[in-house]
């Protein structure tokens, strides 16, 4: 009886350890999914990496609300997201928002939910 117990502990043992020790932390599957423009599955773990305070991953979910999958684009969600990475002195979001700002959109025009604004730009 025992051996059929230490069978089983022999086959679950690699296999829960190997998914422990494979685990991605959030900042890493933000990083992964975005380079992958996997953007509608990178909300989740872009969101959990930004919660934590990481300004790349802030950015990211920035650009994501920006640009990615039109049922999630949301120019408020972009906006906030940028300034708190931002705030943290991370130059790409102080840029992305500058740019905004200045174009009330992109070079290629103004965008819904932006407005230009060349003082905010500046700052």
């Amino acid at each position: 009886m025992l051996s059929m117990y230490k069978n089983t502990a022999c086959i679950l043992l690699p296999l829960l350890f190997s998914t422990v020790v494979s685990a991605e932390p959030p900042i890493q599957q933000c990083e992964r999914l975005f380079a992958a423009a996997e953007y509608d599955v990178a909300i989740v773990p872009c969101t959990e990496a930004a919660r934590m305070g990481d300004p790349v991953s802030q950015t990211y979910l920035g650009e994501v609300y920006d640009y990615g999958p039109e049922n999630v684009q949301d120019a408020e969600k972009t906006a906030h997201w940028w300034r708190m990475a931002a705030n943290s002195d991370y130059l790409p979001a102080q840029n992305l928002l500058a740019l905004k700002s200045y174009y009330g959109g992109t070079v290629m025009g103004p965008e819904p939910g932006w407005k230009q604004d060349y003082k905010e730009a500046m700052r």
